[in-house]
């Protein structure tokens, strides 16, 4: 049986071979044999994270054929140093996407499409390489961030409290520490690793520089706040005592 490989594999090397002593091969009246290997596929594919949680991305895996032409595999005698051709071998896929039987929906991602094509790889050096190129697009489900993330960060961010409040400085320490408590979260769902930055974590980012000026802002309005009722009351005791001593010297006029 000829061996496929997988491009851009998690592991060095992931072959699509049956390793038993029995192969089950279906063989029809017209010469055609048909095998059906089942192999757990693990590939490496690159993400765009910029959209969070309105990502979508394409993975793309590429099953080609090991030690064999497009369209013929040869033998080599060692003693003659003769090519003999012993078969063709074509690549055909029946349909032009992959049968989604066995498919079963996930919670986080939803399939928006795919796509199966057979391709040639030209190098020059080697003989041309046929493989198989499966494209998927996944599209993440934003409900749950929205809901759990975003909704509540920017509740606690339009809300304010009166100057008159003890909590003024208490409450945007508190979204302050709720913003980070979000970002770390975000962090943890997302790849470690990005060529971009995604517009949630520059959302946060500058969420958390606002929540710090409005922290230092609040301190700056509360000691003028306080200041102004201290002037205000040592006014009023001035104009007490002034009304005060004057009614006295009136009351000696008077008298």
């Amino acid at each position: 049986m000829p061996t496929f490989n997988l491009a851009r594999a998690v592991y060095d090397q992931q072959l699509l071979v049956d390793t038993s002593d029995m192969t089950p091969l279906y063989v029809n009246s017209t010469g055609t044999v048909v095998w059906s290997p089942n192999v757990y596929l693990q590939q490496l594919c690159k993400m765009d994270m910029t959209k969070f949680p309105y990502d979508q991305h394409n993975c793309t895996f590429q099953i080609y054929l090991v030690m064999f032409d497009v369209n013929q595999a040869s033998q080599h005698d060692s003693f003659l140093c003769i090519v003999v051709k012993i078969f063709e071998l074509d690549i055909v896929t029946a349909h032009t996407s992959p049968i989604l039987i066995q498919y079963s929906e996930n919670n986080a991602w939803k399939l928006k499409s795919s796509e199966m094509r057979v391709l040639t790889f030209v190098s020059g050096i080697s003989p041309p390489i046929g493989y198989i190129s499966l494209s998927l697009v996944i599209q993440r489900r934003p409900r749950y961030f929205l809901l759990n993330l975003l909704f509540p960060t920017l509740a606690l961010s339009f809300l304010n409290i009166l100057a008159d409040s003890g909590e003024k400085v208490g409450y945007p320490i508190t979204v302050l520490l709720s913003v980070m408590v979000m970002m770390g979260v975000t962090t943890d769902v997302m790849p470690e690793a990005s060529d971009v930055v995604p517009l949630i974590t520059q959302f946060f980012t500058a969420l958390t520089v606002i929540s710090i000026l409005t922290v230092a802002t609040t301190v700056v309005i509360l000691l003028i706040h306080h200041r102004r009722e201290e002037e205000e009351n040592e006014e009023r005791k001035k104009q007490t005592s002034f009304l005060g001593q004057y009614g006295l010297v009136l009351l000696k006029n008077i008298g």
